[in-house]
């Protein structure tokens, strides 16, 4: 009978290492899915996030170019109207008159947009992510079910179950 009792102890050690290895492979793989998702997450945030920068910047490349070509036409209608009035005589100024206002007429109406046509707002709202990175809240928990403390004292005579 005590053989018996033995072989079940022994046998009832066995399935609590096979649980108990089963149980961390669960552990690993919740945890690594876990993870997984999250890299998963992070690299459609930062793709996200260079998708935002790429239309904002070209928005803005295409209201400089607007604004550096306004600039280009300004300073050459007036060093060109500069240079008739200074080096034209009566009669060129006379046949100048009117490409020259129109010129001018056409610079005056240009309208370019001098404040950005995008903005700078660039922003992360987290969720409920934070929390778990920060461990306030439990991924899992580990149970045992009907396991009462039970010391072993091992003396030379015999062993006491206390």
């Amino acid at each position: 009978n005590l053989k018996t009792g033995l072989a079940v102890v022994r046998e009832t050690e066995n399935r609590i290492r096979t649980r108990v290895a089963d149980v961390a492979r669960e552990i690993c793989d919740v945890i690594d899915s876990g993870m997984k998702s999250l890299h998963e997450q992070k690299k459609s945030l930062l793709a996200s996030l260079d998708s935002i920068q790429e239309q904002k910047l070209s928005v803005l490349e295409c209201q400089v170019t607007m604004l550096e070509r306004a600039i280009d036409e300004a300073n050459t209608s007036c060093q060109f109207a500069g240079e008739a009035l200074r080096d034209g005589g009566k009669m060129e100024l006379l046949v100048m008159k009117g490409p020259l206002t129109r010129r001018l007429t056409e610079m005056m109406r240009l309208s370019v947009p001098v404040k950005p046509q995008a903005d700078d707002y660039v922003r992360f709202c987290s969720s409920e992510i934070l929390s778990v990175l920060q461990c306030d809240e439990a991924v899992g928990v580990v149970e045992g079910q009907g396991t009462d403390a039970v010391s072993c004292v091992l003396t030379t005579e015999k062993t006491v179950l206390q």
